[in-house]
């Protein structure tokens, strides 16, 4: 819709930030579909390293990783000292890539999914 011009005028709530034309509102839908792209690729690399983990542990892992300009934006985004937003994004996310988590309830471990031949 943007990029045919549909849309006029986007507002950014976590910055309140108006983009205002097709060329700004582009731009910044392009930045954000760039950033989850690599936001799962991080996502990714994670639990191929370290297989069985929880939200909250691959949450930790994130936050190692705050010299990546993109986990450094997405760090941002949370609200002061409340993490839990961004573990809800870490969940969706992991579930949206195919992911699978087992276990009880908030203790699920999420896991590579199982490839089939």
């Amino acid at each position: 819709m943007a990029s045919s011009g549909a849309l006029s005028m986007l507002i950014d709530g976590h910055h309140h930030q108006v983009y205002r034309g097709k060329e700004e509102v582009t731009e910044f839908l392009e930045t954000l579909l760039i950033e989850q792209a690599h936001f799962q690729d991080v996502l990714k690399e994670i639990i191929e390293e370290h297989e069985g983990l929880t939200v909250g542990q691959i949450y930790k892992y994130i936050r190692q990783r705050q010299n990546d300009p993109v986990i450094q934006h997405y760090l941002s985004l949370e609200y002061p000292h409340l993490p839990m937003s961004l573990q809800q994004i870490i969940t969706v996310s992991l579930v949206q890539m195919g992911y699978e988590s087992k276990g009880p309830r908030q203790k699920k471990l999420f896991y590579r999914p199982v490839r089939t031949a």
